[in-house]
């Protein structure tokens, strides 16, 4: 299975260096949980692959790719 959302913005690379890291967030204290608990919990849990990508054209794309089978991870 694979899931993606767009938003149309593209991420600075300042952002995209860190955009997985616990805690976080272009939106202040007390945010920055989201993109970390997706990579996480989809990578370590379900046994699948969670990336992005960001270009001015395309804006930024996270993608979530989850094995049909989490127990056996195919």
């Amino acid at each position: 299975m694979d899931f993606s959302v767009n938003n149309p913005s593209k991420m600075s690379i300042e952002v995209q260096k860190q955009i997985f890291q616990r805690s976080f967030s272009t939106k202040g204290s007390g945010w920055g949980i989201g993109t970390y608990s997706m990579k996480l919990f989809g990578e370590k849990y379900l046994g699948g692959t969670v990336s992005f990508e960001s270009s001015e054209e395309e804006g930024t794309t996270f993608h979530i790719v989850l094995p049909k089978d989490p127990e056996t991870k195919q």
